[in-house]
Protein backbone atom coordinates (compact mmCIF):
# COMPACT_ATOMS: atom_id res chain seq x y z
CA UNK A 1 0.00 0.00 0.00
CA UNK A 2 3.02 2.69 0.89
CA UNK A 3 4.71 1.43 -2.38
CA UNK A 4 1.71 2.35 -4.51
CA UNK A 5 1.28 5.41 -2.79
CA UNK A 6 4.64 6.48 -3.28
CA UNK A 7 4.17 5.45 -7.03
CA UNK A 8 0.77 7.73 -7.53
CA UNK A 9 2.62 11.10 -5.56
CA UNK A 10 5.53 10.34 -8.68
CA UNK A 11 3.57 10.41 -11.15
CA UNK A 12 1.56 13.32 -10.30
CA UNK A 13 4.88 14.79 -9.57
CA UNK A 14 5.83 14.33 -12.95
CA UNK A 15 2.55 15.54 -14.75
CA UNK A 16 2.52 18.40 -12.37
CA UNK A 17 6.13 19.21 -13.19
CA UNK A 18 5.00 18.70 -16.81
CA UNK A 19 2.54 21.22 -17.11
CA UNK A 20 4.34 24.15 -15.18
CA UNK A 21 7.44 23.68 -18.10
CA UNK A 22 4.99 23.43 -20.84
CA UNK A 23 3.22 26.48 -20.02
CA UNK A 24 6.56 28.27 -19.38
CA UNK A 25 7.91 27.35 -22.79
CA UNK A 26 4.47 28.76 -24.00
CA UNK A 27 4.40 31.81 -22.41
CA UNK A 28 8.20 32.88 -23.98
CA UNK A 29 7.32 31.33 -27.22
CA UNK A 30 8.21 33.38 -30.28
CA UNK A 31 5.69 32.91 -32.31
CA UNK A 32 1.75 33.21 -32.58
CA UNK A 33 1.60 29.72 -34.10
CA UNK A 34 4.05 27.98 -31.60
CA UNK A 35 1.81 29.85 -28.39
CA UNK A 36 -1.21 28.39 -30.42
CA UNK A 37 0.35 24.81 -30.47
CA UNK A 38 1.24 24.86 -26.98
CA UNK A 39 -2.47 26.04 -25.87
CA UNK A 40 -3.73 23.01 -28.07
CA UNK A 41 -1.58 20.78 -25.98
CA UNK A 42 -2.41 22.51 -22.94
CA UNK A 43 -6.25 22.23 -23.54
CA UNK A 44 -6.17 19.51 -25.22
CA UNK A 45 -8.19 20.87 -28.06
CA UNK A 46 -8.09 23.57 -30.70
CA UNK A 47 -10.78 26.22 -30.79
CA UNK A 48 -11.53 29.32 -32.96
CA UNK A 49 -8.41 30.87 -34.50
CA UNK A 50 -6.16 28.64 -32.99
CA UNK A 51 -7.54 25.73 -34.74
CA UNK A 52 -6.68 27.00 -38.38
CA UNK A 53 -3.11 28.23 -37.33
CA UNK A 54 -2.54 24.21 -35.76
CA UNK A 55 -3.38 22.83 -38.99
CA UNK A 56 -3.02 25.04 -42.00
CA UNK A 57 -0.42 23.86 -43.86
CA UNK A 58 1.67 26.94 -45.31
CA UNK A 59 0.33 27.71 -49.18
CA UNK A 60 2.65 27.41 -52.26
CA UNK A 61 1.31 29.23 -55.36
CA UNK A 62 2.37 28.53 -58.58
CA UNK A 63 1.44 30.66 -61.62
CA UNK A 64 2.13 29.39 -65.10
CA UNK A 65 1.51 31.61 -67.64
CA UNK A 66 1.22 30.14 -71.66
CA UNK A 67 2.89 32.93 -73.78
CA UNK A 68 1.25 31.33 -76.95
CA UNK A 69 -0.73 33.02 -79.58
CA UNK A 70 -3.56 32.28 -77.72
CA UNK A 71 -2.62 36.07 -76.82
CA UNK A 72 -3.86 37.20 -79.90
CA UNK A 73 -7.57 36.08 -79.19
CA UNK A 74 -10.27 38.35 -77.76
CA UNK A 75 -13.35 36.67 -76.09
CA UNK A 76 -15.86 37.70 -73.95
CA UNK A 77 -15.57 41.46 -75.21
CA UNK A 78 -12.03 41.46 -73.48
CA UNK A 79 -8.34 40.64 -74.64
CA UNK A 80 -6.98 37.39 -73.20
CA UNK A 81 -4.13 39.75 -72.07
CA UNK A 82 -6.56 41.94 -69.54
CA UNK A 83 -8.48 38.68 -68.54
CA UNK A 84 -5.09 36.79 -67.23
CA UNK A 85 -3.79 40.18 -65.55
CA UNK A 86 -7.45 40.77 -64.21
CA UNK A 87 -7.10 36.69 -62.64
CA UNK A 88 -3.67 37.20 -61.63
CA UNK A 89 -4.38 40.06 -59.76
CA UNK A 90 -7.32 38.69 -57.86
CA UNK A 91 -4.66 35.66 -56.64
CA UNK A 92 -2.32 38.33 -55.65
CA UNK A 93 -4.63 39.98 -53.87
CA UNK A 94 -5.90 36.90 -52.26
CA UNK A 95 -2.59 36.10 -51.22
CA UNK A 96 -1.87 39.42 -50.01
CA UNK A 97 -5.00 39.70 -47.63
CA UNK A 98 -4.17 36.35 -46.62
CA UNK A 99 -1.08 37.68 -44.91
CA UNK A 100 -2.56 40.50 -42.74
CA UNK A 101 -5.06 38.19 -41.47
CA UNK A 102 -2.65 34.93 -40.10
CA UNK A 103 0.40 38.08 -39.44
CA UNK A 104 2.90 36.10 -41.16
CA UNK A 105 2.50 32.65 -39.23
CA UNK A 106 2.50 30.53 -41.99
CA UNK A 107 5.61 31.20 -44.25
CA UNK A 108 3.34 31.19 -47.49
CA UNK A 109 5.50 31.65 -51.11
CA UNK A 110 4.17 32.44 -54.44
CA UNK A 111 6.02 32.87 -58.05
CA UNK A 112 4.93 33.29 -61.59
CA UNK A 113 6.53 31.17 -64.46
CA UNK A 114 6.19 31.74 -68.13
CA UNK A 115 6.64 29.86 -71.14
CA UNK A 116 8.53 30.65 -74.42
CA UNK A 117 10.84 33.43 -72.38
CA UNK A 118 9.36 36.81 -73.79
CA UNK A 119 12.13 38.93 -75.08
CA UNK A 120 12.66 41.63 -72.71
CA UNK A 121 15.48 43.14 -71.01
CA UNK A 122 16.59 42.38 -67.82
CA UNK A 123 14.71 38.65 -68.09
CA UNK A 124 16.35 37.34 -65.21
CA UNK A 125 15.95 40.15 -62.85
CA UNK A 126 12.02 40.49 -63.75
CA UNK A 127 11.95 36.27 -63.30
CA UNK A 128 13.27 36.88 -59.94
CA UNK A 129 10.81 39.49 -59.28
CA UNK A 130 7.75 37.57 -59.64
CA UNK A 131 8.41 35.28 -56.36
CA UNK A 132 7.09 36.15 -52.93
CA UNK A 133 7.96 34.17 -49.73
CA UNK A 134 7.03 34.99 -46.70
CA UNK A 135 8.96 32.52 -44.35
CA UNK A 136 10.63 34.18 -41.59
CA UNK A 137 14.54 32.37 -40.67
CA UNK A 138 14.78 34.65 -38.28
CA UNK A 139 12.39 37.40 -36.56
CA UNK A 140 14.65 40.56 -37.79
CA UNK A 141 13.44 39.23 -41.24
CA UNK A 142 9.60 40.37 -40.15
CA UNK A 143 10.35 43.91 -41.41
CA UNK A 144 11.59 42.79 -45.17
CA UNK A 145 8.78 40.73 -45.61
CA UNK A 146 6.38 43.31 -45.08
CA UNK A 147 7.90 45.44 -46.94
CA UNK A 148 7.73 42.91 -49.87
CA UNK A 149 4.27 42.62 -49.28
CA UNK A 150 3.01 46.39 -49.28
CA UNK A 151 4.87 46.69 -52.97
CA UNK A 152 4.71 43.15 -54.78
CA UNK A 153 1.77 43.74 -56.17
CA UNK A 154 2.71 47.36 -58.09
CA UNK A 155 5.94 45.62 -59.25
CA UNK A 156 4.22 42.68 -60.71
CA UNK A 157 1.90 44.41 -62.44
CA UNK A 158 4.54 46.64 -64.34
CA UNK A 159 6.56 43.77 -64.65
CA UNK A 160 3.52 41.61 -66.44
CA UNK A 161 2.56 44.23 -68.32
CA UNK A 162 5.99 44.57 -70.13
CA UNK A 163 5.99 40.89 -70.21
CA UNK A 164 2.63 40.60 -72.06
CA UNK A 165 3.34 44.01 -74.29
CA UNK A 166 6.73 42.17 -75.50
CA UNK A 167 5.50 39.25 -76.37
CA UNK A 168 2.77 40.53 -78.33
CA UNK A 169 4.53 42.31 -80.02
CA UNK A 170 7.36 40.11 -80.48
CA UNK A 171 5.03 37.63 -82.44
CA UNK A 172 6.98 34.48 -81.02
CA UNK A 173 4.25 31.75 -81.41
CA UNK A 174 6.45 28.78 -80.90
CA UNK A 175 3.59 27.09 -78.86
CA UNK A 176 3.59 26.61 -74.73
CA UNK A 177 5.62 23.60 -73.64
CA UNK A 178 3.15 22.70 -70.78
CA UNK A 179 4.26 18.94 -71.31
CA UNK A 180 7.55 19.49 -71.04
CA UNK A 181 7.19 21.30 -68.15
CA UNK A 182 5.36 18.80 -66.39
CA UNK A 183 7.85 16.36 -67.59
CA UNK A 184 10.87 17.85 -66.47
CA UNK A 185 10.44 20.91 -63.93
CA UNK A 186 7.39 20.85 -62.09
CA UNK A 187 8.53 19.09 -58.91
CA UNK A 188 11.50 21.40 -58.76
CA UNK A 189 9.76 24.51 -59.47
CA UNK A 190 6.45 23.81 -57.90
CA UNK A 191 6.27 21.41 -55.14
CA UNK A 192 7.50 21.95 -52.09
CA UNK A 193 7.83 19.61 -48.85
CA UNK A 194 4.77 20.12 -46.27
CA UNK A 195 3.40 22.84 -48.41
CA UNK A 196 0.11 22.91 -49.64
CA UNK A 197 0.81 23.27 -53.08
CA UNK A 198 -1.36 24.86 -56.14
CA UNK A 199 -0.67 25.64 -59.93
CA UNK A 200 -2.58 27.94 -61.62
CA UNK A 201 -1.97 27.29 -65.12
CA UNK A 202 -3.61 30.06 -67.26
CA UNK A 203 -3.85 28.23 -70.96
CA UNK A 204 -6.47 28.10 -74.14
CA UNK A 205 -5.90 24.53 -73.38
CA UNK A 206 -3.47 23.94 -76.22
CA UNK A 207 -0.54 22.23 -75.46
CA UNK A 208 2.21 22.37 -78.49
CA UNK A 209 5.67 23.15 -78.46
CA UNK A 210 7.39 23.26 -81.83
CA UNK A 211 10.87 21.65 -80.56
CA UNK A 212 8.98 18.98 -78.55
CA UNK A 213 6.65 16.98 -80.54
CA UNK A 214 6.18 12.84 -79.62
CA UNK A 215 4.03 11.01 -81.24
CA UNK A 216 3.28 7.49 -79.29
CA UNK A 217 0.29 6.02 -81.76
CA UNK A 218 -3.09 7.93 -80.07
CA UNK A 219 -0.51 8.84 -76.74
CA UNK A 220 1.27 12.18 -77.70
CA UNK A 221 3.44 15.36 -76.51
CA UNK A 222 0.90 17.95 -77.29
CA UNK A 223 -2.68 18.58 -77.67
CA UNK A 224 -3.47 20.41 -80.86
CA UNK A 225 -6.75 20.82 -83.13
CA UNK A 226 -5.60 17.65 -85.38
CA UNK A 227 -5.55 15.76 -81.82
CA UNK A 228 -9.08 16.20 -80.93
CA UNK A 229 -11.00 14.86 -83.98
CA UNK A 230 -9.33 11.89 -82.51
CA UNK A 231 -11.38 10.17 -79.62
CA UNK A 232 -8.96 8.07 -78.20
CA UNK A 233 -6.01 10.57 -78.16
CA UNK A 234 -4.32 10.76 -74.74
CA UNK A 235 -1.09 12.91 -73.43
CA UNK A 236 1.69 10.72 -72.31
CA UNK A 237 2.63 10.58 -68.70
CA UNK A 238 5.81 10.44 -68.12
CA UNK A 239 5.68 10.31 -64.26
CA UNK A 240 3.00 9.23 -61.38
CA UNK A 241 4.67 11.09 -58.40
CA UNK A 242 2.58 14.60 -58.29
CA UNK A 243 0.57 13.65 -55.57
CA UNK A 244 1.29 16.82 -53.53
CA UNK A 245 0.13 18.82 -56.38
CA UNK A 246 -2.87 20.72 -56.95
CA UNK A 247 -3.41 21.96 -60.69
CA UNK A 248 -6.16 24.56 -61.78
CA UNK A 249 -6.19 25.13 -65.40
CA UNK A 250 -8.05 28.52 -66.45
CA UNK A 251 -9.38 30.53 -69.37
CA UNK A 252 -9.25 26.57 -71.81
CA UNK A 253 -10.69 28.03 -74.99
CA UNK A 254 -10.55 25.60 -78.19
CA UNK A 255 -11.04 27.21 -81.49
CA UNK A 256 -14.55 25.11 -81.18
CA UNK A 257 -16.46 25.12 -78.33
CA UNK A 258 -18.04 21.75 -79.08
CA UNK A 259 -14.02 20.65 -78.17
CA UNK A 260 -13.98 21.07 -74.77
CA UNK A 261 -15.43 18.21 -72.83
CA UNK A 262 -13.15 15.99 -75.23
CA UNK A 263 -9.53 18.40 -74.22
CA UNK A 264 -10.96 18.84 -70.45
CA UNK A 265 -11.28 14.89 -70.87
CA UNK A 266 -7.68 14.65 -71.74
CA UNK A 267 -5.85 16.64 -69.79
CA UNK A 268 -7.77 15.09 -66.52
CA UNK A 269 -6.67 11.72 -67.33
CA UNK A 270 -3.14 12.98 -67.92
CA UNK A 271 -3.61 14.29 -64.29
CA UNK A 272 -4.83 11.39 -62.74
CA UNK A 273 -2.11 8.96 -64.37
CA UNK A 274 0.98 11.68 -63.05
CA UNK A 275 -0.90 11.59 -59.24
CA UNK A 276 -2.33 14.63 -58.90
CA UNK A 277 -5.67 13.82 -56.83
CA UNK A 278 -6.89 17.95 -56.78
CA UNK A 279 -7.43 19.10 -60.17
CA UNK A 280 -9.79 21.57 -62.03
CA UNK A 281 -10.27 22.66 -65.83
CA UNK A 282 -12.42 25.55 -66.28
CA UNK A 283 -13.54 27.36 -69.59
CA UNK A 284 -12.93 31.04 -70.43
CA UNK A 285 -15.25 32.97 -69.01
CA UNK A 286 -15.62 36.78 -67.75
CA UNK A 287 -12.85 37.82 -64.74
CA UNK A 288 -15.23 38.08 -62.07
CA UNK A 289 -17.24 34.84 -62.68
CA UNK A 290 -13.39 32.51 -63.00
CA UNK A 291 -12.45 34.71 -59.76
CA UNK A 292 -15.47 32.34 -58.13
CA UNK A 293 -13.65 28.93 -59.57
CA UNK A 294 -10.26 30.48 -58.11
CA UNK A 295 -12.11 30.90 -54.98
CA UNK A 296 -13.54 27.38 -54.43
CA UNK A 297 -10.49 25.57 -55.59
CA UNK A 298 -8.77 27.05 -53.07
CA UNK A 299 -11.34 26.30 -50.23
CA UNK A 300 -12.41 22.71 -51.33
CA UNK A 301 -8.93 21.01 -49.25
Amino acid sequence: MKKTLIITFASVFVAILLIVLLAKACSSSSSDKEACVCNCIKNGTCSGDCKDICKASPLNISIFLDLSDRLTKVSNSMSQKDKDLSLIKSIEDYFYDKQWKEKLRNGDAMTIFFYPTPQVANVNQIAQDLTIDTKLSKRSDISKVKEKLKTFRNVWNNDLNNIYTSTLQSKNWIGSDIWGFFDNQVDVQCIKKDYRNILVILTDGYIYDKNNMIDKGDETSYLLEKTLSNPKAKLIATRTDLKDLEVLVLEVNPSHPQDFTHMKNIMEDWFKKMGVKHYRIAQTDIPINTEKVISKFIEEK
